[in-house]
Formats: C-alpha cells, sequence, structure tokens
C-alpha cells in the first residue's frame, strides 16, 4: 500500500427505515485505516447516502470542459480508499479535474494544485495555509473551461457576500506561471451554491442568491471574461447572505429544473425571456435553519419526484419528502432518514454541509454522498463541533417502506461546505474530493466490476 492511501474494507451494514425506527443490529465497522500511520480516529469521516435512481433526478452532468479530456490507462490501477493530500487547511470545497494534461487527476484546493498521481503541490494563485479556528478564502470550486481554449479553468467562491473569480489555465507549459483572475459575479450568498445548468442552454450557470434575491449567474462564452450576469427569479427577499439550503431539479415533471430552497420551490416558467418571477410554493423543506445541498429525484419509485434535504447545517436531520398529488396540488409528506439524539433512534450525526451525488457502489443507482463539517465554527460552535463525522452509504433498497442500508467508507475526512462526486477521468469509478479543516483528501470507489458493488 502506498503512503497516505487507505483501502476499505468490506463494511458491516445497518437498514433504517424511512421514518426513523432502526432495523437490523447497531454499531458500524469501520475501516482499520486513515493513512498508514496513524491510530484510530473516530472524529473525522464523510457520508455516503445511496439512494433509487429515478426518472426526475437531476444530477450534474460532467463534460471534457470541466476535467479535461485526456486520460491514461494507468490511472486504472490508482489505488482504492482515500489518498491523503494534506492535513493543512486550505479550503472548505475542493474541485478533481486534470489541470496539465497528463493523464490524471488533480485536485484543486484554495490555492493549491495537487498534481496527481502523487499529490505534489503547486500554487496557482496568491493564498495561505488557514487557522482552523477561523474561516478559509474558499467555500466552492469548480472546474470548467470557460474561454474555450481547450484548457480546464477554476471558479471558486469565497466567503457569503465575496465575489466569485475564475481562474485561467494558462496550459501545461505554464503551469507554473500566473493565472489570470477574473470576476465572476459581485456577491455570492447562499451557503450551498451549485454549478448546473439552470436554462438549458447546455452552459453551466452558477445558482445562488445575490443582493437578497434567488436567481442564477451566466458567463459569455464570446466574452468569458467580462462579468456574469445575474437573472433574479425572485423579488428581493432580504434573504441573508448566509442562508442554508439550495438546490435545483425538475419537481414537476414538466423539464425545465425548479429552484429549492429551505421554505419553499420555485417553478420555472416556460420562457425566461425577460428574466419573468418564478412561482413561488411555500413548504418548510427544512425545519431547522436549513440544510445544505437539496435533490430532486423519485425515492419510491411512483413516478413523482421527491425532495431530500437536510434539516440543518449545523444541527441534526436528514429527511426525504414524498410527493403527493391531489388533482394539480402539489404537497409533500416526510419520511425522516437521520434524526436528532433526542428522537431516541436512528444514526445521530451532526453539520451534514455538504452533499453530492454518485454512484459510490457501481451497482447503477445514485448515491448521496454527505457527512460531518467538522469544527464548522471552531471548538466549541454548534452541536458536537468535534464528533465523530461518519462516512457512511446510506443505500435505498426497494420496499415498503423503503429501507436505508448503511456502509462506510472512511473516518478521518469529513466534508466541508461542498463535496464533489463524480467519475472525473471515465475510468468507471467514482472519486469524490474534499477539502476542510481535517486536509485535503481524494477517495476512489472500487472498480465496477467488483462483485463486492453489484
Amino acid at each position: 500500500m502506498k503512503p497516505g492511501f487507505s483501502a476499505v474494507g468490506g463494511p458491516k451494514r445497518m437498514s433504517f427505515m424511512t421514518g426513523g425506527r432502526r432495523e437490523g443490529k447497531s454499531g458500524l465497522m469501520v475501516d482499520p485505516w486513515s493513512s498508514p500511520n496513524a491510530a484510530y480516529n473516530s472524529r473525522a469521516l464523510p457520508v455516503a447516502i445511496c439512494f433509487l435512481a429515478a426518472a426526475h433526478l437531476f444530477v450534474p452532468q460532467l463534460d471534457s470542459r470541466d476535467q479535461g479530456d485526456h486520460r491514461d490507462p494507468s490511472d486504472r490501477e490508482a489505488p482504492i480508499g482515500m489518498q491523503v493530500l494534506s492535513r493543512e487547511f486550505y479550503a472548505e470545497g475542493a474541485a478533481c479535474g486534470d489541470l496539465n494534461q497528463d493523464g490524471h487527476l488533480d485536485v484543486v484546493a484554495g490555492h493549491v494544485l495537487f498534481l496527481g498521481p502523487d499529490g505534489r503541490k503547486q500554487e496557482f494563485r496568491p493564498g495561505k495555509v488557514f487557522d482552523p479556528h477561523a474561516y478559509s478564502d474558499t467555500f466552492f470550486c469548480w472546474l470548467h473551461d470557460f474561454d474555450g481554449d481547450g484548457h480546464t479553468d477554476v471558479l471558486q467562491v469565497g466567503v457569503p457576500g465575496q465575489p466569485a473569480y475564475w481562474y485561467r489555465n494558462p496550459g501545461p507549459k505554464k503551469l507554473k506561471s500566473s493565472w489570470s483572475r477574473f470576476q465572476a459575479l459581485d456577491s455570492v450568498d447562499n451557503e450551498s451554491p451549485a454549478f448546473a445548468d439552470v436554462n438549458g442552454d447546455g452552459r453551466k450557470d452558477l445558482l445562488c442568491q445575490n443582493r437578497g434575491r434567488f436567481g442564477w449567474a451566466a458567463f459569455d462564452p464570446e466574452q468569458p471574461q467580462k462579468p456574469w450576469v445575474f437573472h433574479p427569479i425572485s423579488p428581493d427577499l432580504g434573504l441573508h447572505r448566509f442562508t442554508h439550503g439550495l438546490g435545483l431539479g425538475d419537481v414537476d415533471g414538466d423539464g425545465r429544473p425548479d429552484l429549492l430552497e429551505k421554505g419553499a420551490w420555485w417553478q420555472q416558467p416556460a420562457s425566461l425571456a425577460g428574466d419573468p418571477p418564478w412561482k413561488r410554493h411555500a413548504f418548510p423543506f427544512a425545519p431547522g435553519r436549513g440544510g445544505a445541498q437539496m435533490f430532486v429525484f423519485d425515492v419510491d419509485g411512483d413516478g413523482l419526484a421527491d425532495v431530500l434535504s437536510g434539516h440543518d447545517a449545523h444541527g441534526y436531520g436528514l429527511s426525504w419528502w414524498r410527493q403527493v398529488r391531489d388533482q394539480d396540488r402539489i404537497r409533500f409528506e416526510e419520511r425522516k432518514i437521520l434524526t436528532a439524539p433526542e428522537a431516541g433512534d436512528g444514526l445521530k450525526i451532526s453539520q451534514l454541509h455538504a452533499m453530492a451525488v454518485a454512484d459510490v457502489d457501481g451497482d447503477r443507482r445514485p448515491d448521496l454522498i454527505t457527512g460531518k463539517r467538522w469544527w464548522a465554527h471552531g471548538p466549541k460552535g454548534d452541536v458536537d463541533p468535534g464528533g465523530t463525522p461518519l462516512l457512511l452509504a446510506l443505500c435505498l433498497r426497494p420496499g415498503k417502506p423503503a429501507a436505508f442500508e448503511i456502509k462506510t467508507l472512511h473516518r478521518d475526512s469529513g466534508v466541508g461546505t461542498q463535496v464533489q462526486a463524480g467519475d472525473f477521468d471515465r475510468d468507471g469509478r467514482v472519486e469524490i474530493a474534499v477539502a476542510n479543516k481535517r486536509g485535503v483528501f481524494l477517495w476512489r470507489s472500487q472498480p465496477a466490476s467488483n462483485p463486492e458493488n453489484q
């Protein structure tokens, strides 16, 4: 086993009913490694939650403009499990792709590129290592070729309320030179912005809040250096920049993605010409202060799109909301997945501050990756700030009622405000990129052909 890697052993499994009642034996078997020289540490572990594939699932698609299109078959031999790239605090979000076109995956966290396959560090902009008692300057990071020159660029969002910038990749031969910086948006609010195609034009947009309004910002591919245009979907609602909970998905089944927030879903109109307001349908998806990224998919296989949301990004709770139709009226019924300690049963994990979708176990069903954000506001902030951020896979299995089957991924990483997951190098395996106050990490799944993943 190479230094800095850990393998993942076969997990003990548990099942939880969607209403919160636990079935099966309690307790989990975590993998006995974090790094070869580290003793067991139960204080940090990301989480993966698996759910049934469905027609209404909204999953942001990867393309060569995001990740680069330069692969090397030797990357298939990359170790399974967790690669610990750093134990320093650079950012609360990371992105994964081929920045230098050498066929190996690279990870971007803050001002640093971790170049594959060995994680060699290289700075691409000014920056520093941050004190974990405070914030970093990067909460979110995405990769995309904004100027169409064939090189994958970097988009970063800082603390809510600050501008977003994208950095132009000068190409593999000039990677060590200064990267040009361009402002994307003057202020990005909400703690769960997304980078996805909102208007169906094939280009990804930045879903966020800006000056009290929900909306999305688009770049001009003909003039990518110019500031992006923000398209509001709501009036000024006086939204706080640290608002929690945001997502995109087709709730009503009309083929157009709708915006989700903790207290409503906003229906996208048939035409976006002139930036018309979207229709708000009030519903309390998050009974707490709001969760993280929100998702839309058909959980129970009834043909209707359901909603998955955390309750409180600095507290407890995760639910899926079953859609019910009363003629033309849409309403939702709650099905609990993870509950608060006072509920008295089920798995307890706090601060699910980041979520992503990918097929982690190779069963051709999309899974939800999430976990505990460790020390979100330091060692004394929030509930259980230094508790175990369990890395689990809660895989939804069909049945009445549906049950979630739990797997363990890793125990000493957790999530930040963002976790990215997908088959970034298109080798048939899923990679998960994490940056937070525990460090910078790249996790790789088993090959899809592995019998344990079927």
